[in-house]
């Protein structure tokens, strides 16, 4: 500690000019040894392993624990640059060498990492901001050097959780895999998944009774995945949560923005099936540079957001607002990042544009729903004027917004696809979430299409389709759903990357704007006030004399 001359209060002492790094007031580190440790990590050694090594060699026998919490507290404070570039490759090297690392593990309790309950999902649990869950960690191990030895808690500890590092995805966890897991090792199979899990981490205690199954369980763990030059320095680095696949090494060379590079892997024959697979077809919705560079000069400058620019009868109309809904102006300058929700009537207008191509398919709105299912909530029958926008087809698309208890609210958009040729409804979902109809909405329906045999027999489907692998691109895939649908492709069950979204949202809305010009689209009241000015002498509304 050290005191002020002029108040005489005692400050913390760190000055690294005197060679030291203070932890906590009573444990101090040399800098030579947070430099020592530091490029141990450069050189992929563990500092735990380092601290044995020099407890080895120097026979100094110390708390490593206490030791490591002192340097993640050092760290913390470094400010480090990552470059992510080789001197001698440049920005773009010829060769890519991918790897994972699962030798690593956070240890967190099994039940931090418990799926949220699907009633009651929120928007951190659909989001993630990677940034500040790892500012939030710098600053709570800042704090542990400050609070260390008092009663005082650590006002920035953050218990991790699901969604610390990544948006929740996908439904229950499946519970057979376990269970057969614990009958082939011996130990009972009954209780929750947890409960499961639990047991067969006791037993990855017994490496030497049972290694295949540590192994196992280790890689399943997840882990590092890093894309590197063939000098050692590291390009791509994305942290796994589950054991590595495929769809992982695509995502890295898919997202590239220069892909003529060469990529050693050891899944290189399951990497091009699968970028085969998924970018064949994502590359039937790539929009020509000339449609981008309209859609690029009509969202540039200032124009009202509101005011209608088009629409699909009088039912579905769309305004900039919506467009930017679809691809903002961020987006064509490849910023993956710039994804926000699509709008209701985002969504309403192109799949209703996506029917007049087709003349036996028609396309109804989310909040038609909406209507029957108040008429059927009151009177257990949906009105004759309620139907009045319903007509009759092969093929009825529908959007709906669900998450909610009520289908008045929602947090994302599904697509109902009722095929009167084949008596089924098609659902597509892209998280794989809502993949049956109640039969309370059975019920609605076949009241709602009581003059078309109210569905009896029908049966439910659910279509192979792409899937997403993040929050808020649902609606574009319910567009493009509803383009498959039509063009009766069959897709993969691939996840989309965010490159291949980002190219499904610059073609969707240089559609939605095909036909359109500049002139279509009206200038803010701020803007026609400097392009018209009023001429002088004459009052607003007002007539003028000729």
């Amino acid at each position: 500690m050290k005191t002020c001359p002029a108040c005489h209060l005692q400050v913390r002492f760190q000055e690294y000019t005197s060679g030291f790094h203070n932890f906590n007031d009573r444990v101090l580190l040399t800098l030579p040894l947070c430099h020592l440790l530091l490029s141990a990590l450069a050189n992929k050694t563990a500092p735990g392993r380092m601290l044995s090594t020099i407890t080895h060699f120097n026979d100094n026998h110390f708390h490593h624990q206490t030791v490591r919490k002192a340097f993640h507290h050092f760290m913390a404070l470094v400010d480090f640059h990552f470059g992510f570039t080789c001197n001698q490759c440049g920005y773009y090297p010829p060769i890519m060498i991918a790897d994972a690392n699962w030798k690593l593990a956070f240890e967190i309790p099994v039940g931090t990492f418990k799926r949220p309950d699907l009633s009651k999902i929120t928007e951190n649990d659909l989001s993630v901001d990677i940034a500040k869950a790892w500012t939030n960690l710098d600053k709570e191990l800042v704090a542990e050097g400050f609070l260390t030895g008092t009663s005082v808690q650590n006002p920035f500890k953050n218990k991790g959780s699901y969604s610390t590092l990544a948006p929740w995805m996908g439904r229950d966890p499946q519970r057979k895999e376990l269970q057969e897991a614990c009958l082939a090792l011996g130990v009972s199979d009954e209780g929750s998944v947890t409960d499961l899990i639990n047991r067969l981490e006791e037993l990855v205690n017994f490496k030497d009774i049972y290694p295949k199954l540590f192994i196992k369980i280790q890689k399943t763990g997840g882990g590092i995945l890093h894309f590197s030059c063939h000098h050692g320095v590291v390009y791509y680095i994305n942290f796994l949560f589950w054991t590595e696949s495929a769809r992982d090494h695509v995502d890295v060379t898919a997202s590239a923005i220069n892909n003529n590079m060469f990529c050693s892997t050891s899944k290189a024959l399951e990497q091009s099936v699968s970028a085969d697979t998924v970018t064949s077809e994502v590359c039937n919705y790539a929009a020509s540079e000339g449609k981008k560079a309209l859609l690029r000069e009509l969202l540039s400058e200032e124009r009202s957001q509101h005011v209608s620019i088009a629409k699909i009868g009088k039912r579905f109309p769309i305004t900039i607002r919506d467009i930017k809904s679809v691809c903002p102006l961020q987006l064509l300058n490849n910023a993956n990042s710039a994804m926000p929700w699509l709008t209701d009537d985002a969504v309403n207008f192109r799949v209703a544009q996506i029917m007049k191509k087709c003349n036996k398919s028609v396309s109804l709105g989310h909040y038609d729903f909406i209507f029957w299912s108040r008429d059927w909530k009151q009177f257990k029958h949906v009105q004759d004027h309620t139907l009045r926008y319903l007509k009759t087809a092969d093929r009825i698309f529908l959007p709906r917004i669900v998450g909610h208890q009520t289908p008045e609210t929602g947090n994302h958009f599904i697509l109902w696809v009722l095929d009167f040729a084949n008596a089924e409804i098609r659902i597509y979902d892209s998280l794989n979430i809502y993949t049956t109809i109640s039969d309370e909405d059975m019920a609605l329906l076949g009241n709602v299409f009581r003059n078309q045999g109210g569905l009896t027999g029908w049966r439910t489907i659910l279509p192979q389709q792409w899937r997403q692998r993040d929050g808020v691109n649902c609606g574009i895939f319910v567009c493009s759903a509803a383009e498959n649908d039509v063009q009766n492709l069959v897709l993969s069950k691939q996840t989309l990357t965010c490159s291949q979204c980002r190219e499904l949202r610059i073609y969707h809305a240089t559609e939605m704007i095909k036909g359109l010009s500049a002139q279509d689209f009206p200038l803010a009241e701020e803007k026609m006030s400097l392009c018209f000015p009023a001429r002088k002498g004459i009052i607003e509304g007002a007539p003028s004399s000729s």
